[in-house]
């Protein structure tokens, strides 16, 4: 639930600029400007020691990353406490994070509700997103989505992507606030824009859904993909590989599902052993479909689930055996698979023709609910920011 912590170590206090700096700030940032850490670290010691409340928390920054001096999360977490205790916003964001995460303190989700708060008072707009986001899971503070809402809000009209991607569940899901599609949707293009990838994968799917706009579908998610998600890769192989909006290409398909299952997407691992399994793209070879479903099984992916009950059941790529199926068949139940029950209860009647199942999505009709169903719902196609939003389970 962390997001990443300050990034830049500054050289001037607010509305201070190297020119009329002091004297030291200017060294200090001439050091960093030639990545001299150590000489950095000597010129803000004293200052820090001092009391100057810029120092303490650039010093705790220091310590946090081990620039200039040896990496100490707990000086990290007393230099930050220092400056929080003397009002400054980002530091109290990262000793919040500090109590949050259990680095340099002991874990206290309270204590990370208290710093946190004092930030996003202060109008810090990471702040006022991370507090949303501890209202949303109920981690320190009591689970409230009309508080993370406003908390959502609020980082959001300071332009927070990630903020402004949250409002977009939110309002989808009605969670704290009306539904509304309209909204939700230009919440997660504001988001998209700042290239956000969630946001991004989740438009492509919404461009994607009747009536289709595959062009802009295909770029949003080639959008997200570049930007390292791998749902939307998993999501550009079952375009490919389906012939929607491009023409059909099972080593494009292939390609894509590799991406994403070799970055751990389960519906990826899924996908990418129902290639090998059907040959599809390549050489058909159970052996390395049995061990991608495998692979997605292990994190209770029902679909991969049952697909180890059928190869157990056909005795394809292993030795048959009803016993293993039945208890990959009951593992999918259990994971959400229903058809899973009719293949445990087919058991006992003659050898009949299985084929594996994939993580694609159902067609739709049209209309805003089928959009946001597959959107938010589909195994497949996108998922909400936080698990505790998403209304569905797996097919």
């Amino acid at each position: 639930m962390l997001v990443v912590l300050i990034d830049v170590v500054g050289t001037a206090n607010a509305g201070e600029n190297t020119a009329t700096a002091p004297k030291w700030k200017s060294d200090l940032a001439a050091a960093i400007q030639r990545g001299d850490y150590q000489r950095a670290a000597l010129l803000i010691r004293p200052h820090a020691d001092q009391g100057d409340v810029w120092a303490e928390y650039n010093l705790g920054v220091m310590y946090e990353r081990g620039n200039g001096v040896p990496q100490d999360d707990k000086q990290a977490s007393s230099w930050y406490r220092k400056a929080a205790e003397q009002g400054d916003a980002d530091a109290e964001y990262n000793l919040g994070h500090m109590y949050a995460a259990g680095r340099g303190v002991i874990k206290d989700d309270r204590q990370a509700v208290v710093w946190i708060r004092k930030s996003a008072d202060q109008g810090n707009a990471d702040a006022e997103y991370l507090l949303g986001l501890m209202y949303v899971t109920g981690h320190g503070i009591t689970q409230d989505y009309k508080q993370a809402f406003g908390w959502f809000r609020k980082a959001a009209d300071q332009g927070k992507a990630g903020a402004e991607y949250a409002l977009g569940n939110m309002y989808y899901t009605g969670e704290g606030v009306s539904k509304n599609y309209h909204q939700a949707i230009a919440w997660i293009r504001k988001a998209a824009d700042q290239d956000h990838a969630p946001a991004e994968r989740d438009l492509g799917i919404i461009y994607e859904a009747a009536p289709p706009r595959y062009d802009e579908a295909l770029a949003w998610l080639r959008k997200a993909a570049n930007h390292g998600d791998a749902k939307a890769e998993n999501n550009l192989g079952i375009m490919y590989e389906a012939g929607r909006g491009v023409t059909r290409d099972y080593g494009q398909a292939l390609s894509w599902y590799r991406k994403a299952a070799d970055e751990g997407d389960v519906a990826g691992e899924v996908n990418f052993g129902a290639m090998y399994y059907n040959g599809r793209g390549i050489k058909r070879d159970y052996a390395q479909a049995f061990m991608w479903f495998r692979t997605a099984a292990d994190q209770h992916s029902g679909v991969a689930e049952y697909n180890l009950g059928v190869m157990y059941e056909e005795g394809n790529g292993v030795s048959r055996d009803r016993r293993q199926a039945a208890i990959w068949y009951r593992a999918a139940v259990r994971d959400g698979v229903t058809k899973a029950n009719q293949a445990l209860a087919d058991l006992a009647r003659p050898r009949r023709t299985l084929t594996v199942q994939r993580t694609s999505p159902p067609q739709t009709t049209s209309g805003s609910g089928n959009v946001f169903g597959r959107m938010m719902c589909n195994k497949t196609l996108g998922t909400s920011m936080f698990n505790v939003f998403s209304p569905c389970n797996n097919w």
